[in-house]
């Protein structure tokens, strides 16, 4: 019972980091809308490109590579974890395509960032890294209680 509560907790305040991290923290785009890439693998592939390009290149492109993926792993693993509706693989799948998308489209029409497919494919390579720990996590708890 203890660790649900904070499990919620944590979750609670991981939705404030990735809404700073999402929406805030950078001003509006002088546009009405922000930028849009909807061509597969161009953002990343310019992003690796700038892996040979110098320290700040380097940098700025492991942030944004990493960084799409990293900040979406707690997400994978949460969400079955406190809502058991979503332990099943395509009710999981289809909530973060939906949120994803809808995280990109606040950005393009409000400006304060780009509809970017990369971004949408990134993402969801986090939140499935996260639901592959959480799926082992459960395994390996339940093969313990089993013992």
């Amino acid at each position: 019972m203890h660790q649900k509560v904070l499990l919620k907790w944590i979750w609670i305040i991981y939705l404030f980091v990735m809404a700073w991290l999402l929406f805030g923290g950078r001003l509006a785009s002088p546009h009405p809308f922000g930028a849009c890439n909807p061509i597969p693998f161009s953002t990343i592939s310019s992003q690796l490109s700038l892996l040979d390009q110098g320290l700040a290149h380097r940098r700025f492109a492991l942030v944004n590579l990493v960084g799409n993926v990293v900040m979406f792993v707690p997400a994978g693993y949460l969400v079955p974890q406190l809502f058991p509706r979503f332990q099943r693989f395509l009710p999981f799948l289809g909530l973060f395509l939906l949120c994803i998308c809808g995280v990109e489209v606040v950005q393009f029409v409000t400006g304060l960032g780009t509809l970017d497919v990369d971004d949408v494919i990134l993402n969801l390579v986090g939140v499935l890294a996260g639901y592959l720990l959480f799926r082992c996590h459960k395994k390996f708890i339940t093969k313990e209680k089993t013992k």
